[in-house]
């Protein structure tokens, strides 16, 4: 049985340069990614925590990091978001340059962010 995903007491921010952050778009809306999967094996931050992509001052996406599973975890941020969506909505997952890697299960993992956004509602 796997282990429980751990939770933090207090949140705490991930922050990222909307010029380096690599991502894969799951969800869009008008042209702005509203649900994205991305790349975190920092093990200072876990599910509860918040993502903050920047373009220097500017908020281009804000969200909660839903489960973190085998190093890639999802986000949504169906208020605002600036970050342009990276094409149509992918079943890979891109690492920078030509490597790719299928998406783990990915409606297993961003059932969690579906959850919360329907409780939020």
């Amino acid at each position: 049985m796997p282990d429980a995903q751990r939770t933090a007491t207090h949140a705490q921010t991930y922050l990222v340069d909307s010029e380096s952050f690599s991502f894969e778009t799951i969800e869009q809306e008008n042209g702005q990614a509203s649900v994205i999967r991305f790349e975190l094996k920092d093990p200072r931050y876990q599910a509860g925590d918040v993502v903050l992509v920047l373009s220097g001052t500017d908020i281009h996406f804000h969200g909660m990091i839903g489960e973190i599973r085998d190093g890639f975890c999802g986000s949504t941020d169906r208020r605002g978001s600036l970050l342009a969506a990276t094409g149509a909505v992918k079943r890979t997952f891109k690492f920078g340059g030509s490597h790719e890697a299928p998406l783990l299960d990915c409606d297993s993992c961003l059932g969690s962010l579906r959850a919360q956004r329907v409780g939020a509602a």
